[in-house]
């Protein structure tokens, strides 16, 4: 009896140890099962609670892009970027679009990780040209635009950023040239004419879908 009631004893008491162990262990699984998915996204850098991400990347139809952001504790980010493209094809107008862009950006990343919804405005500088044997036709257009995006910013621990989004740019106005068409001198036909104006016409007028293929970066 002695025994049984030794053993009784140890047993409670040995419940009353471990139970709350147990329950404290469970506690910080459960904490770490439910923590935002990269914990990263909030840690500090160089300038503290603020991190500063410069980037490059390229996409299209915006050519090779250079950007820079700040983020405030993985919630906020807001920057700007320059983006210059040589030269692409319109596709079913048989034209060259060369253009240049800048555009600032904010962006919200509601689950604090690598997910995020932007709005962007900004300028685009593009030249639309066509070139039949000797003759060239030539539009130059200035307009303002809105871009809002959707996309992925993923930080390793290190610091080194991987991105990608995609959007759309819809034209708010715009200045263009006449087109200035030559042929060895002397005004060429109306259909390269009214190519240009087409290409014009799509990027002026109409909305364009952006896609930012990779963006490389590093949070300070």
């Amino acid at each position: 009896m002695q025994i049984l009631r030794t053993a009784a004893l140890a047993l409670a008491l040995s419940s009353t140890l471990l139970v709350p162990a147990v329950a404290s262990a469970a506690g910080e699984e459960a904490r770490d099962a439910t923590a935002p998915e990269g914990s990263v996204y909030r840690a500090h850098g160089r300038l503290g609670d603020v991190r500063l991400v410069p980037s490059f990347g390229f996409g299209l139809p915006e050519g090779m892009r250079a950007s820079a952001l700040v983020k405030a504790s993985g919630l906020l980010s807001a920057g700007g970027a320059y983006a210059v493209l040589p030269s692409f094809p319109v596709p079913g107008v048989g034209a060259q679009v060369a253009r240049t862009s800048a555009e600032g950006f904010l962006r919200v990343h509601p689950l604090r990780n690598a997910f995020y919804v932007g709005l962007a405005g900004g300028f685009v500088d593009a030249d639309v040209s066509i070139v039949r044997g000797d003759g060239v036709a030539l539009a130059r257009t200035h307009a303002a635009f809105v871009a809002p995006h959707v996309g992925f910013q993923w930080m390793l621990s290190m610091g080194l950023t991987i991105g990608l989004d995609a959007g759309v740019e819809i034209p708010l106005g715009a200045n263009r040239s006449d087109v200035d068409a030559e042929k060895s001198g002397r005004p060429i036909s109306g259909d390269a004419r009214g190519r240009i104006a087409s290409s014009m016409d799509v990027l002026t007028s109409k909305p364009m879908p952006v896609v930012r293929l990779l963006e490389l970066g590093f949070a300070l």
